[in-house]
This record gives C-alpha cells, structure tokens and sequence, in this order.
C-alpha cells in the first residue's frame, strides 16, 4: 500500500439471504441508527444505481475528539455488490465495497474491502485500532439489523396463526 493508506478486508456469515442485507446496507438514512459511532448518515442524491451519501461520525480516544465528515458516491450492483468512493470530506483515499455473495440456501457472506487515508494526522495505532474496533462492531450491527429484519419478513410471510 502507498504511504499513509490502510487497507481493511473482512467477511461474516449473516443468516438473512442477500436481498435483505441489501436493504439493510442500502437504507442510507437510517445507518445511524445501527453503526456505532456514525452520527448522522443522509441520501443526499439518487440517480438509478448510483447514489450520493454523506457520513458523519464521531471519535473519541482518550481525551481526542474528532468528528469526521466524507461524502460518497454509491455504485449499486443489485443485489451483490455495492462500490463507494469519496467525493468530498474528510480523506485523502475513502474507497471499498460490499460484496454480498448467497451463502448455502438461505444465508449470505458478507465481505467489506476499504482503502483509505485521512487528510487529518492521526498516530497510525490510534488509527488502526479506531478502525479494527469499527469494523467489527460495524459489521456485527449490520448482520443483527439484517437478521432482525429477516425475522420479521418470516413472521409476515407465515401470515396469522390459527
């Protein structure tokens, strides 16, 4: 990797089938609900497959605080693939995607691959560890929304109970 540029590649099982952990990685108005430390995540643009998000998220380390702000172009590939690349914000290099690929019948295997370089000065083990610790508890947030939802689209096709 070029100097200051940290890659980041990871993958989890989720027991939801690739349509609903699209929806999960897709419904960009509402990732803050669910991502730890993001604090505001808005569609600000949508023009068929490519989709204009802006990020902001918040950090803290020991008595460090930065609130951090990118702008991205999504580039949707349903329902197996999502690229982003920053437009504007806060990094020098903010590139990666989603890679949803159907897992066994009714699951999918999620995989995240990023480079990036923030245009801020950060000790490089304060980085690695902010970003290690996001990652996991970023990825374990979206595999419990997409298997909370999954739950609730078997209850609605089960239909009433007799």
């Amino acid at each position: 990797m070029p100097d200051g540029v940290t890659g980041i590649k990871s993958s989890l099982y989720i027991n939801a089938p690739p349509v609903t952990v699209w929806k999960v990685l897709t419904d960009y108005n509402n990732i803050k609900r669910y991502i730890p430390r993001m604090v505001e995540s808005d569609l600000v643009e949508s023009k068929g497959d490519l989709k204009v998000v802006a990020l902001t998220g918040e950090f803290r380390v020991f008595l460090f605080k930065k609130t951090i702000r990118v702008s991205v172009n999504m580039h949707e590939t349903f329902p197996s693939r999502i690229d982003y690349e920053k437009i504007s914000g806060d990094f020098d290099i903010y590139r990666g995607s989603w890679i949803l690929q159907q897992y066994s019948s009714k699951g999918t295997l999620l995989t995240y691959e990023s480079e990036l370089k923030p245009s801020f000065i950060a000790p490089d083990f304060i980085l690695q560890g902010i970003l290690k610790n996001d990652l996991v508890n970023g990825l374990t947030a979206l595999k419990t929304e997409a298997e909370r939802l999954q739950v609730i689209d078997l209850d609605k096709s089960a239909g009433p109970q007799k």
